[in-house]
């Protein structure tokens, strides 16, 4: 269910993006992917970003984010990266990066249709369904499913400053 919100959350931001919906050669556009993490990526994932205290591995639950082809290499590679900001308490203290380079027909399209349900993420305990919302149009993005380390390189990095207003 989470990863049916994820999606239809990142199809509806990403509804302007025309390139991000080409199925001519979808890996050489820059876009939107839904990258679905599991097994001992998406464990040592969650480990990193704080939401799961305990090895998930062998329980089959998946983790999915919002990541970019940041850039296409000879003989159809694309390179995938992602960020997300590591909080506690409310504020920033890190950050989590991770990158691979993978062949383009790893990629998927996944069509998502007119009138899915949407829901805040994450979603909040007892939400009701009258606060859902539904897509207006059918679209499609790209997905990509990762499970193990092989060829992915996954960083945290610490906040030692920050400046701001």
């Amino acid at each position: 269910m989470f990863l049916r919100l994820l999606i239809a959350l990142l199809v509806t931001l990403s509804l302007g993006s025309n390139a991000l919906f080409a199925q001519q050669d979808e890996a050489e556009n820059t876009g939107l992917i839904v990258l679905e993490m599991a097994g001992e990526l998406g464990s040592e994932y969650s480990k990193l970003i704080g939401i799961v205290k305990t090895d998930w591995k062998s329980k089959g639950r998946t983790i999915s984010v919002p990541a970019h082809v940041s850039y296409r290499l000879a003989d159809g590679l694309v390179r995938i990266e992602h960020s997300t900001p590591i909080k506690k308490d409310g504020k920033t203290t890190g950050l989590v990066t991770l990158s691979t380079t993978i062949d383009s027909d790893a990629l998927q399209i996944v069509d998502v249709p007119k009138g899915t349900q949407t829901f805040s993420a994450p979603r909040r305990k007892n939400e009701p369904a009258k606060k859902r919302t539904l897509t207006k149009t059918a679209t499609k993005h790209h997905k990509l499913a990762l499970s193990d380390l092989k060829g992915v390189e996954l960083r945290s990095w610490k906040l030692t400053s920050s400046i701001s207003d």
